[in-house]
């Protein structure tokens, strides 16, 4: 996507910025048992324009999974 073509982008699709402080946290189990899936599609949008990014919580991954993930992640960080 080009600038001329993020300029042509509808008013209504440009993100509002708003203040936040604390990381936004998204809980996506409405997503995954299609409870309400919009609301979540809502609070990702509203993550991503405001902070850029956020935790997801009950997203079914195995919590040893996810110490692998940040084993993994540390050891590469200590590499000189």
């Amino acid at each position: 996507m080009t600038l001329a073509d993020i300029t042509q982008l509808d008013d209504s699709l440009r993100a509002e910025r708003q203040s936040f402080d604390r990381i936004p946290v998204v809980d996506i189990a409405p997503l995954l048992d299609g409870s309400d899936p919009q609301k979540v599609a809502g609070d990702i949008r509203w993550a991503f324009a405001n902070a850029g990014f956020m935790y997801v919580k009950n997203h079914g991954i195995a919590p040893s999974t996810v110490d692998a993930a940040f084993d993994q992640a540390r050891a590469f960080l200590t590499c000189p």
